[in-house]
């Protein structure tokens, strides 16, 4: 189970009790789990720290990209999560039977997004070697976006693109 599924399929499950109409906000609601990640209050039952890690190492950004990535008005698609077949898989644990909801689920890589963005071959290698030049800031911004869309860690953009996760969580914080 890759980072982008586990998200969306905790996201799912916080958004059950807007969708059946018992609460206005998922964090309006006491039964859920969502309440443990936005207080950052351990629980024996609730293991917070393997999610908010996935968002970043530093706890304080960790926290803020939860609760931004819970709010966002998307609502996931229980097609996906619901009545999905799995295999088994020697190298991995399980694997998703090709669907037509695992097909949904497949992803563009970093790459490709950031390729997508750039159009260019040559602002795509200097924005991969680490370049801090100020007229690739937009591009950077595009592609932070389009990555976080797609479910991907500010970590994992940050290092697809010699970038700390600090500096990404920076960029996306000036747009909001």
């Amino acid at each position: 189970m890759d980072d982008r599924y586990l998200l969306s399929l905790l996201r799912y499950i916080h958004q059950n009790p807007v969708s059946a109409g018992i609460c206005q906000r998922i964090n309006d609601y006491a039964w859920s789990s969502d309440q443990f990640y936005r207080k950052n209050t351990l629980w024996d039952l609730v293991n917070i720290d393997f999610i908010l890690e996935i968002f970043s190492a530093d706890r304080k950004n960790a926290l803020k990209a939860y609760c931004n990535f819970m709010d966002e008005k998307i609502l996931e698609d229980e097609h996906i999560f619901e009545g999905s077949d799995r295999v088994e898989n020697k190298e991995k644990n399980t694997t998703p039977i090709k669907t037509d909801a695992a097909k949904k689920m497949t992803k563009k890589t970093l790459d490709e997004l950031l390729k997508e963005v750039t159009m260019d071959d040559e602002i795509y290698e200097a924005i991969k070697s680490g370049s801090r030049k100020r007229a690739l800031s937009s591009y950077k911004k595009a592609f932070i976006q389009m990555a976080l869309k797609e479910n991907y860690t500010m970590r994992a953009i940050g290092e697809s693109i010699s970038v700390s996760e600090v500096a990404i969580y920076k960029m996306v914080s000036k747009n909001q």
